[in-house]
């Protein structure tokens, strides 16, 4: 089987958390409907702002949201935050003289991005190949804010085996059904384990996010009961 593989990068990040007004915190890595949302720009499809009232999701959900897609994030940890703070003066504020908003970003993000392509989604995959090839996308991406662009690099087709056992999962995964082996993690300093609700889909209609915890995670495992796990390229992928 083979998979569409790009880096995803750029200075900065913000993929907002939608639980606060004037504290907007980011999410640590892209998440999926963000991801979707980039790959939509691409080729052209509509966005929240362009969906029809009677449509069930945003032109670009609709046609993505089958996607299985892989996201490991090029490095050892959590990427650095910053915060930021300006003056929201759009009107949506209760304060007519504006919101005062503290912002956090993500500083030099980098993610490899693996796209599964099966009979179900390969007419897409080779239209975003092709989109990537010649640099045609119909948006500029960005990342998360229209003044955060996104660089796309390093993309072409690579093969994926399927894997049933596993040690370790490079790519962000699915925190349930995974067990450590805590004798071999409590002896190793290096290790890292970073977990997070992030949106992995969309609710019909009202397109509010649903959320499953993640995990991020140089630790040995011992037993996992995730399904979509291929390796490719000496790493061990989880496509979600």
């Amino acid at each position: 089987m083979k998979s569409l593989k790009f880096t995803l990068s750029g200075d900065f990040a913000c993929f907002k958390r939608p639980h606060q007004n004037n504290k907007l915190f980011t999410y640590g890595n892209i998440h999926k409907v963000a991801l979707l949302g980039i790959l939509g720009s691409l080729l052209g499809y509509g966005g929240h702002s362009q969906k029809e009232e009677e449509s069930v999701y945003p032109e670009f959900y609709e046609k993505l949201k089958d996607l299985k897609i892989s996201i490991k994030p090029n490095i050892v940890g959590a990427f650095s935050k910053r915060f930021k703070h300006y003056t929201d003066t759009t009107g949506f504020s209760n304060n007519r003289d504006g919101l005062m908003v503290r912002e956090q970003s993500l500083i030099n993000p980098s993610w490899d991005i693996y796209i599964l392509t099966d009979k179900k989604n390969d007419t897409v995959v080779n239209e975003l190949y092709k989109c990537l090839l010649s640099r045609s996308g119909s948006f500029n991406p960005y990342l998360g804010k229209n003044h955060y662009p996104a660089r796309i690099s390093n993309y072409g087709l690579v093969e994926l085996e399927e894997v049933d056992k596993v040690n370790r999962i490079d790519s962000l995964f699915e925190y349930e059904h995974i067990e450590f082996d805590d004798l071999i993690n409590e002896n190793n300093m290096n290790t890292f384990s970073i977990r997070e609700i992030m949106p992995i889909d969309m609710t019909e209609y009202k397109n509010r996010y649903t959320e499953k915890e993640l995990c991020f995670s140089n630790y040995a495992i011992s037993d996992c009961k995730l399904r979509n796990l291929y390796s490719s390229e000496g790493y061990v992928l989880q496509f979600i």
